[in-house]
C-alpha cells in the first residue's frame, strides 16, 4: 500500500466501482501525476480517482451547490446559449490551495463543473455561491424528458435551444 492508499485508506471500499466507471479515461494520470507531489496533504496533491467516485456516491452523484444530478441539463435563465448536462461533479478545495487550504478529507467537497468554475479560488460560502448561480442559470424543465432521454442515449453533453433557420 502505497502513502496516497494509506492516506485516503477509509475509501478503499471505492476501487472497484471507480474501476468500472473507467475514471482513469477521464483524467490521463500518465502525464499529470508526474508533476504532483507525493505527499497527500499539499494543495496541489493528486486525489486518487477511488475516493473522487466515494465523494461523489456520498452525494448521490448531486451537487450539494445547485441541487442538480450530473445527468441533468441546465441552461440560463433568460434561455440563451447552450443547454448543458451538468456532468461528473469535479474536486473543489473549500479553501483554495492558492490561499493555503491543503488537500485533506476535509478540506474537499465533490461539486459540478459549473459550481467549481464559478467559484475559482475565491474563499465563498456554499450558500453565497448557489444565491449567484441559481440568480442567473436553471434546470432545464421536465417537458425535455423525452429529448433529453435521446440526448442522453447518445452521450450529448449540450445542445442549442431555439429554431434552426433552413436554407436553400
Amino acid at each position: 500500500m502505497d502513502l496516497t492508499d494509506q492516506y485516503w485508506e477509509k475509501y478503499l471500499w471505492a476501487k472497484p466501482f471507480a474501476d468500472a466507471e473507467d475514471l482513469d479515461s477521464l483524467i490521463p494520470l500518465v502525464p499529470y501525476k508526474q508533476y504532483l507531489p507525493s505527499e497527500p496533504t499539499h494543495p496541489r496533491a493528486f486525489i486518487p480517482n477511488y475516493v473522487r467516485w466515494a465523494k461523489r456516491k456520498e452525494l448521490d452523484f448531486t451537487c450539494p451547490i445547485t441541487g442538480w444530478k450530473e445527468t441533468d441539463f441546465f441552461h440560463d435563465i433568460a434561455g440563451n446559449g447552450a443547454v448543458r448536462m451538468v456532468g461528473r461533479l469535479t474536486v473543489d478545495h473549500i479553501i483554495p490551495g492558492s490561499l493555503g487550504g491543503m488537500t485533506t478529507d476535509e478540506n474537499i467537497q465533490m461539486i459540478s463543473e459549473f459550481a467549481n468554475v464559478k467559484k475559482g479560488n475565491r474563499q465563498i460560502t456554499n450558500q453565497e455561491l448557489r444565491e449567484q448561480l441559481l440568480s442567473t442559470h436553471k434546470k432545464v424543465d421536465e417537458r425535455y424528458d423525452e429529448l433529453l432521454s435521446v440526448l442522453r442515449k447518445y452521450e450529448v453533453n449540450q445542445f442549442r435551444m431555439g429554431s434552426a433557420r433552413m436554407t436553400k
